[in-house]
């Protein structure tokens, strides 16, 4: 990701989390590993985010398998091509216009993190990432007529890795920022906001960011979800002690490592969900409404144009709500296909 950047504000709206399915899709998969950091930010705004009913979810010990295989030195590529076959199971004809090297290569190249339900995870035992993101970039990717090849990476390397031309495309729930769309192209696609997760129990009573003074607190290192801490930060008598983590440390908030989390909402609510013998998610508030954005090369506009193109089709005959209502966001819809968006 870019360097130090300045916070912006961004107007709130409501978000609401319901239910989870799981899909099934088809693509290859390679685990990198890659090193640098990229900071992220993201406004504070606050808003209502109801508690969404009861659900059984994604397994989550398999997610902290994957967030161990993200950092470090050096490339590996362990593809996995899968099973799980959205529509005909492969990149079909386009009716599109692509740039030529895509046209002839019939892949994309994209940069992930996983370990944010239900945008994206690593199930126990599975080869294959799953989530909102996946489905989406795969959707998108199979009406253009390519492949996605899919390499999972630390979230603080996806952006710089980009602008390194390791990939073409990166999705991981990343907020558009104006810092960010002076270098890079990011074609809205959902909203996003900021939700605190604690140990089943509340044992430290936590009930607002403000809540937070005194406590050790868990961010994923380059998350945009740091920035309201730094912000309720200001008021504190107490400082809170931030432990940046590598992706969304679980087992730390289980061990007591941390006295709590600050997420991607609605990964706060699936976790409580789907693991609510050991989490629960602090209701009523949610912080940072932004956009989340696919990110692309400035210089290659004619892929972000086209899936741009694929997008606004995907929402106007119903693919786009589909996904949504699949991975229970359905109202965190940005139901234009648009590049460069500001705001919540």
């Amino acid at each position: 990701m870019e360097s130090e950047v300045e916070a912006v504000s961004e107007a709130p709206k409501p978000l609401t989390v319901m239910a989870v399915t799981t899909s099934s899709m088809s693509f290859k998969v390679s685990v990198i590993q890659t090193t640098g950091q990229e900071p992220s930010t993201r406004s504070d705004d606050d808003h209502s985010f109801p508690h969404p009913p009861h659900r059984h979810g994604l397994a989550l010990s398999g997610l902290l398998v994957a967030l161990s295989a993200c950092g470090g030195d050096g490339d590996t590529d362990n593809s996995a091509e899968g099973g799980n076959g959205a529509s005909n199971g492969g990149a079909a004809e386009s009716d599109y216009e692509l740039p030529a090297e895509y046209a002839d290569s019939g892949s994309v190249t994209v940069g992930l993190a996983v370990g944010n339900p239900p945008w994206a995870v690593l199930p126990e035992g599975a080869e294959q990432p799953e989530g909102f993101d996946i489905d989406v970039i795969t959707a998108l990717s199979e009406r253009l007529g390519l492949e996605p090849k899919l390499e999972v990476a630390a979230f603080d390397t996806l952006l710089t890795g980009l602008q390194a031309d390791r990939y073409d495309i990166v999705i991981s729930s990343l907020t558009i920022r104006e810092e960010r769309i002076e270098v890079i192209d990011m074609l809205g696609y959902v909203q996003i906001g900021t939700g605190i997760l604690v140990a089943a129990g509340n044992p430290e009573g936590v009930e607002s960011i403000e809540d937070l003074c005194g406590l050790k607190v868990g961010v994923a290192k380059g998350s945009a979800n740091q920035e309201p801490v730094d912000e309720a930060q200001a008021d504190c008598d107490t400082p809170i002690e931030i432990v940046q983590t590598e992706g969304n440390d679980f087992v730390a908030l289980q061990s007591g490592r941390v006295d709590a989390m600050v997420l991607d909402a609605a990964g706060a609510f699936e976790t409580a969900n789907s693991r609510g013998d050991a989490f629960e998610a602090v209701e009523g508030e949610v912080y940072g409404a932004a956009i989340a954005g696919i990110a692309f090369n400035k210089e290659n506009t004619g892929l972000s144009d086209v899936y741009q193109q694929a997008l606004q089709d995907m929402i106007e005959d119903g693919e786009y709500a589909e996904i949504l209502d699949r991975w229970g966001v359905s109202d965190l819809a940005y139901e234009e296909a648009e590049l460069n968006p500001i705001g919540g």
